[in-house]
This record gives C-alpha cells, structure tokens and sequence, in this order.
C-alpha cells in the first residue's frame, strides 16, 4: 500500500503542481479549462484562490511523506475539488472517457488519504 500511496502522491503533485503554476497568474488556460470542466465562467480572483490552495496542496502532499496530517489535509482538499469536478461533469451530461481524469484524481487523493493513514 505503501508504493500505491506514493505514486498516487505523485499523480497529485504533478496535476496540482501545475493546476497551481496556470491557476496562480490566471492564466487564460486555467480559465477555460475551469470553464470546460463546470461549465461556469469563473472570477479571476477564484482560478487565483484555487490555484493557490492546489500549491499549498501540492506542498502538503510532499510533506506528507514525512507527517501524517499535511497529506491527510491535502488529500481531503483535492478529494474534495476532484469530486466537485466530476459532480459538475455528471450533472451536465458528460460520460466516458470526459470523467475519467477527475475520477482517477479523485481516487489517487483517497488512496493518498488511506495509505498515509495506515503507515501511521
């Protein structure tokens, strides 16, 4: 389980690390990727906060290697973004191969939860 929760922490700092670089500066990218997967138009300063919680995330998830609690914390927000991501996307009629990037994220922040929880 151990090997499974580090690459599952390595799926999340890759995506959220650079969720976080676009999200940051409100890139026009993070918008309309923002945009395509909720289909709300979002506020700058929303993409702004979210691309700032994905950095505090990410660095939660590294130092989760160390300490229970940062990776516990990072994996309950980012299950908790993935969810509302795939929520939005079932709602507006999306099937397939559109749920699975969110659904594996998803996953990947439960499986970071569960493993950091029974190393400890």
């Amino acid at each position: 389980m151990r090997i499974l929760g580090g690459v599952a922490s390595g799926v999340l700092i890759l995506e959220f690390g650079l969720s976080a670089i676009a999200g940051i500066p409100a890139m026009q990218v993070a918008v309309n990727r923002f945009t395509s997967l909720t289909r709300t138009p979002p506020r700058r300063d929303v993409i702004v906060l979210i691309g700032l919680l994905d950095l505090l995330g990410v660095v939660g998830v590294i130092q989760g290697f160390w300490q229970t609690a940062p990776a516990v914390a990072a994996g309950s927000f980012f299950a908790l973004l993935s969810g509302f991501v795939v929520y939005r996307q079932v709602t507006h009629g999306d099937t397939g191969k559109e749920l699975v990037p969110y659904t594996l994220f998803l996953a990947c922040a439960l499986i970071m939860i569960i493993s950091r929880v029974q190393s400890s």
